[in-house]
């Protein structure tokens, strides 16, 4: 599964800091990783969570993540879809940390291990499992305080405010499931109707989640319908496969 630009290039991910970044964290990373971009050290490493991608390190690319995190309402939407606390590399032992008092950190690295998996059984129980521990953590007033503090403290020039908070965590759960969705979607065109069909199942079992997982399912069941009224005319000219009239994502 091919996770979708806003999870490779976010912005905390780009500049390789954490989520708890002030300000002046963010022009000082993006100094050193103008730097190391000029003398070729600043390949994707295991401290990017290379599963999501090549990370691009370009001066456009670093210039395009300090643009997104001078914005209040993408800056928090890239924090909540990166790490308190960096990752460490592979094998290396994570330590528990302060810094991830909510457990944010655990439910993001369930969420990266669903969008490895495919469209099969298991890898639809892990999705089904990352997105209800989603849903938790959306729930939790605790961590959205803490997106408040990180905001009140980082000397930001627009700090994020109560209502724009309020509002990512009403959509929290969707943007998760993102990359599930596009996943169906590209099963779809490639004609796999049991993989939608699976899919579907998983999505019923996530309806307690919020408004989203209703929208995707009859967004995906209007093609399935509208293509088996297709099939049933038979031979007749000129019909092709319906554009869905509307999308989630």
């Amino acid at each position: 599964m091919i996770a979708p630009d806003a999870f490779r290039l976010n912005a905390y991910r780009v500049l390789r800091i954490p989520a708890s970044a002030s300000a002046s964290d963010i022009q000082k990373a993006a100094a050193n990783m103008r730097r190391a971009s000029a003398h070729g050290t600043a390949r994707t490493s295991d401290f990017d969570i290379p599963q999501l991608g090549d990370v691009p390190r370009s001066d456009a690319d670093i210039s395009a993540a300090v643009a997104r995190l001078a914005n209040p309402v993408q800056r928090i939407t890239d924090r909540l879809f990166w790490f308190c606390q960096l990752p460490t590399p592979s094998g290396a032992q994570q330590v528990s940390s302060a810094m991830d008092p909510t457990g944010h950190d655990c439910v993001l690295r369930a969420l990266f291990g669903a969008m490895e998996g495919g469209l099969d059984e298991a890898a639809l129980a892990a999705w089904v499992d990352a997105l209800r521990a989603w849903r938790a953590l959306a729930c939790d007033d605790d961590y959205w305080f803490l997106t408040l503090i990180y905001e009140d403290s980082g000397d930001f020039e627009a700090p994020a405010t109560a209502d724009e908070v309020e509002a990512l965590r009403a959509d929290a759960v969707r943007l998760a499931a993102c990359p599930l969705i596009l996943a169906a979607r590209a099963a779809y065109a490639a004609g796999e109707k049991d993989t939608v069909r699976r899919v579907l199942a998983a999505l019923s079992s996530l309806t307690n989640t919020g408004p989203w997982a209703s929208v995707a399912i009859e967004e995906l069941t209007n093609w399935e319908s509208s293509e088996c009224e297709v099939a049933a005319r038979g031979n007749v000219a000129g019909f092709t496969r319906p554009r869905p009239a509307g999308r989630i994502i």
